[in-house]
């Protein structure tokens, strides 16, 4: 027998073999492997969840903004129909109210005119009338003559002091507004035949406050220096509409 036989191995003895047969193992393994799937499972259903939650919300959110811009549309349409519906309300409140200050109001009017000679001068006298329920307050009234037409103007200026400046009272005729006239502003050169024209307006407010006036005009025909006619001219005879 050789010595080489009878050596101990100096060899390394091997590694112990991993038995993949062990059952233990396949147990943990396939326990990690369901664990894994799980949490994929549960990770996938949480983006799932999310994203429908994100869905939601935006359509929630879709909702408010059109419920929010139908809300602001019928509060604009409220608010315009009551805003209509003051107006109409109103526009009719100050027609009626417009319509009794007319009924109750002063109303000053020319009601006479005459011509006295006296000297060398015509006396004109106008007569007005408060045919209104009312007192007119502040009555001024003015009157002006001249041989001219062209001489009248579209409106007069109220002058301090008046011929005439007193209350009307309602259904009350004055006759003291006069003025002298002297003959050579009637007369034109040596005509004696001639025409001039005298006109006014009078001035007077209301109890409600308001301010009217009344405008006549008339034109006036001489003969021998007497006048023999009164006439009405297309101007200056004209009221307010207040």
């Amino acid at each position: 027998m050789s010595d080489e036989s009878q050596k101990p191995s100096d060899a390394e003895p091997s590694a112990p073999h991993n038995d993949t047969s062990n059952p233990n193992q396949k147990t943990i393994d396939t326990a990690a492997e369901k664990i894994i799937s799980a949490l994929t499972r549960i990770n996938r259903a949480n983006r799932k969840a999310d994203a429908a939650e994100h869905k939601r919300t935006d359509s929630r959110e879709k909702r408010r903004f059109v419920i929010e811009k139908i809300e602001i549309a019928l509060i604009a349409v409220y608010a315009f129909v009551t805003i209509f519906e003051w107006r109409t309300f109103d526009s009719e409140r100050q027609t009626m109210e417009n319509k009794l200050q007319a009924n109750q109001r002063a109303w000053v009017c020319e009601v006479g005119e005459n011509a006295t000679p006296s000297g060398d001068d015509v006396v004109l006298t106008i007569s007005f009338k408060n045919t209104g329920k009312t007192p007119a307050l502040h009555c001024n009234i003015d009157m002006f003559c001249s041989a001219s037409i062209a001489s009248i103007p579209r409106m007069d200026t109220p002058q301090n002091p008046s011929l005439f400046s007193k209350t009307i009272a309602p259904d009350q005729e004055v006759q003291s507004v006069r003025m002298n006239v002297p003959i050579k502003t009637i007369k034109r050169s040596d005509q004696e035949n001639s025409r001039f024209y005298f006109w006014g307006t009078a001035f007077y407010d209301d109890i409600f406050g308001k301010h009217h006036w009344t405008q006549f005009c008339y034109s006036a025909d001489t003969k021998d220096f007497s006048i023999v006619e009164f006439r009405a001219t297309a101007n200056h005879n004209d009221c307010d509409n207040n």
